[in-house]
């Protein structure tokens, strides 16, 4: 089932240049963030890489059957079988099994809204929007609230989900000897698909579908085929133990984050026998990869920002709709070539300033080793 409705709304000159003029200051704030961004995460990244480094010179090979007290406090690396010790249960529907991680989604067949406006400039300056409301109904994670919909009435969703997602995380895991701490497993997302063999009992309306999945019928009558406001689709997904590859700092018996002296915590965990120098390039690499992620996102805020601040130019001329949309394209243009160059000129000054910087600390550190020597050698020849 498919509604539709469509509102038309105006806006004259003076508030669209009021609106534009406001949003040049959240352009100048954009400027400002981009600018700070691009900057710092040069320093980041080689403070990571520093950081990094340091870890991987101290890392030392341990093995899972083995509780070496030498090694308390230290960085180590192994590999070994993961056990789980206590079953992970989801109580509702009577799931219980020895896995690192359950995760239970939840979805309702329920009224979506979807939005979609169009925006056209009057002779004057003003503008003339549309807006086309359209609802359909679906199934969805999140509960959607019909009350805050444009057109309420007729589409009307439960008020709860009577299920919602869930995740349970072993806290009893070791290798050998080692308990590992349950944040190591964050950087792990190869999830499979878990599926029910037997329904619960005492639930109303559930069916077992063909895939492993659990469906309730709002009604007890609907199904996959014909689904009805209300019904729920419920499947799971473990993280299966098995062989894993760690780098993690030992304390007593247990295997946690290290947190290095700069407050950057370093962990790692991946399945199969890697050696630590192969975790400490992966790691390496997706610290490259975050770097060019932030920097794109330094960019994106300079042309963004640019384009703000110049936006209440194409609004003036907007009182010739064809004038106003060939400045507003020359302001697009002149934004995203200005937000691209700027970028680069900050991306240069913070990667010489930061480089500079370390050099300048090891100049310094050589000439404090170098003043220790001559002193030590004075004091010789004096008590000699």
């Amino acid at each position: 089932m498919t509604d539709s409705f469509t509102k038309v709304t105006s806006s004259s000159w003076f508030e669209r240049l009021g609106f534009a003029l406001a949003g040049a200051l959240l352009g100048v704030a954009l400027l400002v963030f981009g600018c700070w961004l691009l900057f710092w995460n040069e320093g980041r990244y080689l403070d990571y890489v520093h950081n990094l480094e340091k870890c991987e010179a101290m890392t030392v090979e341990a093995v899972p059957g083995e509780l070496n007290p030498e090694n308390n406090g230290k960085v180590i690396h192994m590999s070994g079988d993961a056990v789980v010790a206590s079953p992970l249960r989801d109580k509702d529907f009577g799931i219980e099994l020895k896995a690192l991680r359950l995760k239970r989604e939840v979805q309702m067949y329920q009224w979506q809204e979807d939005i979609e406006s169009e925006t056209e400039k009057k002779t004057g300056g003003g503008t003339e929007t549309t807006t086309t409301y359209t609802y359909t109904q679906g199934w969805s994670s999140e509960l959607n609230d019909s009350a805050t919909f444009e057109v309420p009435a007729g589409h009307g969703n439960p008020k709860a989900m009577p299920y919602k997602n869930r995740e349970w995380i072993a806290e009893n895991v070791k290798i050998g000897k080692f308990d590992l701490a349950p944040e190591l497993f964050d950087t792990l997302d190869d999830y499979e698909s878990y599926p029910v063999k037997k329904l619960p009992p005492g639930i109303s309306g559930a069916k077992l579908l063909e895939e492993g999945d659990i469906y309730i019928s709002h009604s007890g009558d609907s199904s996959m085929l014909a689904p009805e406001l209300g019904d729920m689709r419920i499947s799971f997904s473990i993280l299966k133990p098995g062989q894993f590859s760690v780098v993690a700092q030992q304390r007593g018996n247990k295997l946690v984050p290290y947190n290095t002296a700069d407050d950057y915590q370093i962990y790692m965990l991946e399945r199969g026998n890697i050696s630590a120098t192969e975790m400490y390039a992966h790691d390496m690499d997706k610290n490259r990869g975050l770097t060019w992620g932030l920097r794109g996102l330094g960019v994106l805020s300079l042309v963004i920002g640019c384009f703000l601040v110049l936006k209440p130019v194409s609004v003036f001329f907007d009182v010739l709709p064809l004038l106003g949309n060939i400045t507003e394209f020359g302001l697009g243009v002149f934004s995203i070539i200005a937000g691209l160059l700027f970028g680069a000129l900050v991306i240069a000054l913070g990667w010489l300033f930061y480089r500079l910087l370390i050099a300048a600390g090891v100049v310094v550190a050589a000439m404090l080793v170098c003043a220790g020597i001559v002193y030590g050698v004075r004091i010789r020849k004096v008590d000699s």
